[in-house]
């Protein structure tokens, strides 16, 4: 799994594509004034706990440096 973040002004976009390049999570955080907002949450499969790890670690990581 790969992690992929975009960063459009105040809207950040992380996904993570599997090995064939097929989108497996995503979400979209608004962010002002150092706070994270997920308006509709991550889209995942929620059964799948090592993705979900996986995509939670990677986002609290990514929060963590932009802060």
């Amino acid at each position: 799994m790969v992690p992929l973040l975009k960063i459009l002004g105040d809207a950040v976009r992380v996904a993570v594509a599997d090995e064939n390049d097929n989108i497996v999570a995503a979400v979209q955080i608004l962010t002002r004034q150092g706070l994270w907002y997920a308006p509709r949450g991550p889209i995942l499969d929620y059964t799948n706990t090592e993705l979900l790890n996986f995509f939670l670690t990677n986002l609290k990581n990514s929060a963590r440096k932009r802060c």
